[in-house]
């Protein structure tokens, strides 16, 4: 039985760690064993490094690339495994992935996503694995990536993380970076990595999503995106558009990519995947403007409704409206100016509700007067 390291004076065992290394025969040719840096000298392995690591090869069209660790940062219910499993399943028709190669491992899901996802695993090929599934665990995980880069098994390889704190403690500096240095041995050997991580509850100064965790994951990554969501009210449900902005990147990627996804109501999983495309910026402008709209329908509705009753009540023109509702309401004017210039268009649906009142030459101030927009039948 052997001696643990515990048990051995602290100052025999700096004794020990102080020696030298000394050269020993090998037993063959009683030559003795060297130690330089030229014995782990790369050179002359290029030809085989490069054909493990194909040049801007994406995993994911536009946002990843093959042989590289990417992370993507969301916030909770933005739709990241989704949009990622939905561009996945493109990139293997496409015939840019291949799916036996692909291991997504979901560790953020209940019974009945799990089923499903379990279910288009299979459909397209892809495998899936989940903690407490057949034994899979972290440390199995680990001892598979260092299998894989032990014996240069990772070419071609794609793993999915879903989400990576369950692999790994990101608030957590040494954590993290111990897990950053495992997963860039498996991409250094040509292995992709793909990681879903959240953003923190509060924004930044400027109002945009932050990374939650310590910095370290972001270092270690080739890649990175922080993904957003606008979401829209619709007749029947819900309509979203998911931003990603790249704060990093090591190759020819996306800077900014909008992807849109519906929700209506009583669609399934398979629904939703199906409604997943990517959008140009003019299309995208026009989804975010009208999430904006909305959304301050819905935090204003105090506001709004005071705007409306006194503009039944006769008083259309602009600046009388913000004053009256200011002082009825007890809200400061620019609050309600803000508000009061949102709102005007054409589209009841859209969120707007008063327009412009039509020039009359009669009246100098027609243009600074609003209208009721009716109702949509």
């Amino acid at each position: 039985m052997g001696t643990d390291c515990a048990d051995i004076p602290k100052a025999e065992r700096l004794a020990v760690i102080g020696q030298p290394i000394k050269p020993q025969a090998n037993g063959v040719n009683d030559k003795l064993f060297s130690m330089s840096f030229d014995d782990y000298a790369l050179n002359g392995k290029s030809k085989e490094m490069a054909e493990k690591m194909k040049s801007d090869t994406y995993i994911l069209k536009e946002l990843a690339i093959a042989g590289q660790m990417t992370v993507f940062y969301a916030a909770p219910n933005t739709g990241k495994t989704l949009i990622i499993l939905k561009m996945l399943i493109d990139s293997i028709r496409r015939g840019d992935v291949k799916a036996e190669c692909v291991y997504f491992i979901n560790a953020d899901d209940n019974g009945k996503g799990m089923i499903t996802k379990l279910e288009i695993a299979e459909e397209y090929g892809f495998k899936m694995l989940s903690p407490n599934f057949k034994g899979f665990s972290v440390a199995a995980f680990e001892a598979v990536i260092n299998h894989l880069v032990g014996v240069d098994d990772c070419a071609a390889k794609v793993v999915i993380l879903d989400t990576v704190k369950k692999f790994t403690d990101i608030m957590n500096k040494q954590a993290s970076t111990m897990f950053g240095t495992m997963m860039r041995s498996f991409s250094s050997k040509g292995g992709s990595v793909i990681m879903l991580a959240h953003t923190n509850k509060n924004r930044d100064g400027e109002g945009k999503r932050v990374f939650a965790g310590t910095s370290d994951l972001l270092e270690d990554c080739d890649c990175s995106y922080i993904m957003d969501v606008a979401s829209t009210d619709t007749p029947t449900g819900t309509e979203k558009l998911v931003t990603f902005e790249n704060n990093k990147q090591r190759g020819d990627v996306a800077q900014k990519l909008n992807v849109y996804y519906r929700s209506d109501q009583g669609m399934d999983y398979r629904g939703l995947m199906a409604t997943v495309e990517i959008r140009d910026e003019s299309e995208a402008k026009k989804l975010m403007q009208s999430a904006d709209v909305e959304q301050s329908r819905k935090d204003n509705i105090e506001i709004i409704t005071a705007i409306i009753e006194t503009i039944e009540e006769g008083t259309t023109l602009k600046t009388e409206i913000i004053n009256s509702v200011a002082h009825s309401i007890a809200v400061s004017k620019p609050r309600v100016r803000k508000v009061l210039e949102k709102h005007i268009g054409g589209d009841y649906m859209a969120g707007y509700r008063w327009e412009h009142a039509q020039r009359n030459a009669g009246d100098p101030a027609a243009a600074k007067r609003l209208k009721l927009i009716p109702p949509a039948s």
